[in-house]
């Protein structure tokens, strides 16, 4: 079977490769995790890409998270995020809750705590739960 992705990884001169795997090959929600810790170590790769699609592993959102050259905003967007990493984002100071309250996944819990924020401080929540 082809590695599609090996392929393109590693397709061209450095400069092709280098924009391939820069700016496409973050966008692909389906990344295995050994694929996001390639692109992850890759010179130029948009860490952005990265946080918003993909399902992460633990220790991936960890190194993301704690990345101080990413707005944590591209973490909210991820709709694979975990409970906790859901709370955790809700409590970090400047993530823009409203990519929160689009998460399919929110808890009961989580749900009622924006849905209340919404009510009391930022109406504008209310419309992306």
């Amino acid at each position: 079977m082809i590695d599609r992705f090996k392929l393109l990884y590693d397709w061209g001169a450095d400069g092709v490769k280098n924009q391939i795997a820069e700016e496409y090959l973050g966008l692909n929600p389906n990344l295995t995790t050994e694929q996001i810790d390639l692109l992850y170590q890759t010179q130029g790769v948009d860490k952005e890409y990265l946080a918003r699609y993909p399902k992460l592993t633990e220790e991936q959102f960890m190194r993301l998270f704690n990345d101080k050259d990413l707005n944590k905003d591209n973490l909210a967007q991820n709709p694979n995020l975990t409970t906790e990493q859901i709370d955790l984002l809700y409590q970090t100071e400047g993530v823009d809750k409203d990519y929160l309250a689009r998460n399919p996944k929110l808890t009961e819990e989580q749900f009622m705590r924006l849905f209340n924020e919404g009510q009391n401080q930022n109406a504008d929540l209310l419309f992306y739960l």
